[in-house]
């Protein structure tokens, strides 16, 4: 009886063991992710540039102090521990304070040295500490053994000097050994799948950092590329230089196309890529890609044909950007493996209930095939079908895999069948695709004439001068003025004294970044009503949405005329004003935004007289109660709500007045958005010409 609960109180004893072991065990592996991912962090802002740092340094030092004070208590009872926490605590302090030294450093020749030293100090401080970190793992791995054997020995003891019932304590204390030994290798198990996990998840940071990094980096240079190459096709005329100019834009848009896929692989694997349905035509879609790739067959000696079965509805909701990267990889696909005969795509679309249609593209090559041995691997990333077997062609093995993963994303399959010598079948089926209730926006594809727009000062904020003359280049020969500055410091100056009618903001500068910079002008009354349209070259769809909240606008280099002008037109509307009218201007506090002043009275020969009804409606059923009760998040959308008319109507006058208006809501200056309110009817009035009723 004695050795049976004995042996129940070691059993129960190990079990705490095993747990206390693998708490502390957790609580170092957590350390070391915060320092290795605050690590990586700060290194990545270095390269990427517009990363503010100071917040999450100070986060990482109070996760770090947290989980150390909790290491302190749960090793009180060691010595050995107290003192290696001692040592851990002292390289975690020494490791944030280089971080905080590397990133205070200035930008330039200047702070090159310093920041040289200090990745060196930061590099050793940072191979100590985990050292130091592994060392008291090791240790309490160790400690963990040595109790164990401890409690395994003290049980052999206990057990041999029992006498009575031996039967039933050697019987116990074999169960009891077993559940030791059982718990002793979860353990281990355990804490190797910590360790494994912990592994995969730095390495997939380190990845992702990686690859926005090289994309940013890629796109710069490209921006000049593709931006020059559009400005040389417009002037060049010998047929044999724009040939050359063609081939550079096209080889620019392929270099594009890689990048854009090796995102979108790392996307997909992070459950990051999102399917958006819109409104679209995949009959255009699927022609669209047959058009596209024609020359190049026709270059091969191959026909490219494509036949369209059924009725296919005008428009279904699909993501028309997924759809088509599926049909152009397969088409590529085809096209680039064939060396005779050629290719047929066909598209058929049937009913699959109400309002619904399956859609159905076949893509059938006469190329090589593919071996059976190959057969298993294709639409792995980064994996072709034997080399020779595919005449040679060479690619990223990229397109399948992408295309079986954005045809799973929709819900869809893929299918295949292949015979060496004879060629490939690839069908894509997407089931239940439903009928658009929606118009499908207008395509955009127009030339882009800058002078369409109504004359205007633009500053173009960016510190690459290539990328500057770019944007020259755009504009040349048109009516607009243009301002440049090398960095938001130099952007805040100009703006302050020029008030610039836009501002494109380039968000990755030396010095002061553009968020810094909108943050600083939007503070300022004489520059808040300046609407700012960032221009990035990151391709990171988190990066994209956050910067389309904070600006007015949103350009993602390399982009176009056209793109550019899209995202001008709304903002500074076009030239030939609505309506020209005579009536007597009424004065306007001079203590409201003098951007809002001066947009009404460059504008007072001009009229927008289909505005008057829902203006009158805000001034009788809003305004007078927004000035009793002051609620600044209906305002503010009523700000936003104004600023879309103003673009839907062309009124750059009420679109200064609405972004005045939201942005003093959004900061709260509320005698700033009494007196906004207080001049609503006279300003509506100088907008549209007809008086507006007094406030009720």
């Amino acid at each position: 009886m004695v050795s049976m609960t004995f042996s129940g109180r070691i059993a129960r004893e190990g079990a705490k063991t095993i747990e206390h072991t693998n708490v502390v065990i957790g609580t170092y592996l957590e350390l070391r992710a915060v320092i290795s991912e605050i690590e990586s962090t700060t290194r990545s802002s270095l390269i990427v540039g517009d990363m503010p740092m100071t917040e999450p340094l100070t986060k990482a030092e109070a996760d770090s102090s947290r989980i150390l004070a909790l290491l302190n208590d749960l090793t009180r009872e060691s010595s050995a521990q107290q003192k290696m926490i001692e040592k851990v605590r002292a390289l975690v302090q020494a490791s944030l304070s280089s971080l905080r030294e590397l990133i205070s450093h200035p930008e330039g020749p200047a702070g090159d040295d310093a920041r040289k030293a200090s990745v060196r100090r930061g590099t050793a401080l940072m191979k100590e500490l985990q050292a130091s970190i592994d060392e008291g793992v090791q240790y309490e791995r160790d400690l963990y053994l040595e109790r164990d054997q401890r409690a395994a020995k003290e049980f052999q003891k206990q057990t041999f000097t029992s006498i009575g019932g031996l039967v039933l304590a050697v019987a116990t204390g074999l169960a009891s050994l077993l559940l030791l030994m059982r718990n002793h290798r979860e353990t281990l198990r355990h804490l190797e799948m910590q360790r494994v996990s912990e592994q995969v998840r730095e390495a997939d940071l380190q990845k992702s950092k990686f690859l926005a990094n090289m994309s940013h980096e890629i796109r710069t240079p490209m921006n000049a590329i593709l931006g020059f190459t559009d400005l040389l096709t417009g002037l060049i005329k010998e047929p044999r230089a724009l040939k050359y100019v063609r081939s550079i834009q096209s080889s620019g848009r392929t270099l594009l196309e890689l990048i854009n896929e090796i995102l979108d692989i790392s996307r997909v694997e992070a459950g990051k890529l999102e399917i958006r349905a819109e409104p679209s035509n995949v009959r255009e879609i699927v022609e669209g890609v047959a058009v596209m790739l024609k020359k190049h067959a026709q270059d091969k000696g191959i026909s490219l044909e494509t036949k369209i079965l059924g009725t296919v509805p005008s428009l279904l909701d699909i993501d028309p950007l997924r759809f088509r990267q599926v049909v152009l990889n397969l088409v590529t696909n085809a096209v680039k493996f064939t060396n005779r005969g050629g290719v047929k795509v066909l598209l058929n679309t049937t009913p699959s209930g109400e309002e619904k249609w399956d859609i159905t593209v076949t893509v059938t090559d006469t190329g090589v095939g593919i071996p059976e041995e190959d057969r298993a691997r294709i639409f792995s990333p980064f994996e072709q079908a034997s080399t020779h077997s595919r005449s040679g062609a060479q690619g990223t093995g990229l397109g399948l895999s992408i295309t079986q993963k954005l045809v799973d994303l929709m819900k869809g399959e893929i299918r295949y069948k292949s015979t060496v010598g004879t060629g490939s079948e690839f069908t894509v089926v997407l089931p239940g695709v439903p009928v658009s209730k929606k118009e499908a926006d207008p395509p955009s594809n127009r030339s882009a004439d800058f002078n369409e727009l109504r004359p205007a000062a633009i500053l173009v904020v960016d510190d690459n001068p290539t990328n500057r003359e770019v944007i020259a280049g755009y504009f040349h020969d048109s009516h607009h003025e243009l301002l440049f500055a090398q960095d938001g410091i130099e952007a805040i100056e100009i703006a302050r004294h020029a008030k610039p009618d836009v501002i494109l903001m380039d968000i990755r500068m030396p010095r002061m970044d553009g968020k810094g910079a909108r943050e600083i002008l939007r503070e300022d009354e004489k520059t808040r009503a300046i609407p700012v349209i960032a221009q990035t070259a990151s391709s990171m769809p988190e990066e994209s949405s956050r910067l389309k909240r904070l600006f007015d606008g949103y350009l993602q280099k390399p982009f176009s005329p056209r793109q550019l002008f899209d995202e001008l037109e709304p903002v500074i509307g076009h030239a030939t004003m609505r309506h020209a009218t005579g009536r007597p201007v009424k004065p306007v506090d001079d203590e409201i935004p003098e951007a809002v002043i001066e947009s009404l009275d460059a504008h007072s020969s001009a009229s927008w007289p289909d505005l008057a009804q829902r203006l009158n409606e805000l001034a009788t059923r809003d305004i007078q109660r927004f000035l009793d009760t002051c609620p600044m998040r209906e305002i503010a959308a009523c700000g936003n709500e104004l600023q879309v008319l103003a673009a839907r109507h062309d009124c750059p006058p009420l679109n200064r007045y609405a972004s005045a208006l939201t942005s003093a809501a959004e900061c709260f200056e509320i005698e700033q958005v009494e007196r906004l309110l207080g001049e609503f009817d006279t300003i509506a009035e100088r907008i549209t010409g007809v008086p507006v009723q007094p406030s009720a």
